[in-house]
């Protein structure tokens, strides 16, 4: 199983009812949630993540490259700004 790096930056999101989630960005698992971001570290660094779910994104990710005419932009981009 791979450990994610203990200097990856794991994003926080903030729910509504104030619950920060920590999200691992290579295998997208919720770690754990707190109402104190400094509660996550620990959670944070004894993540391992799985490694069928860290290939499925991989793969995932590799295959909307291939499906993007090259030059384009993500479809994010392209909106126009009135």
């Amino acid at each position: 199983m791979q450990a994610s790096s203990a200097n990856s930056h794991f994003p926080h999101r903030v729910n509504e009812d104030g619950i920060i989630d920590s999200i691992c960005p290579h295998c997208f698992v919720t770690i754990g949630s707190s109402t104190c971001e400094s509660d996550l570290a620990k959670m944070e660094s004894a993540h391992v993540c799985d490694p069928a779910l860290v290939r499925y994104y991989k793969q995932r990710a590799e295959a909307d490259e291939r499906s993007q005419p090259r030059g384009s932009l993500p479809r994010t981009e392209r909106r126009s700004v009135a």
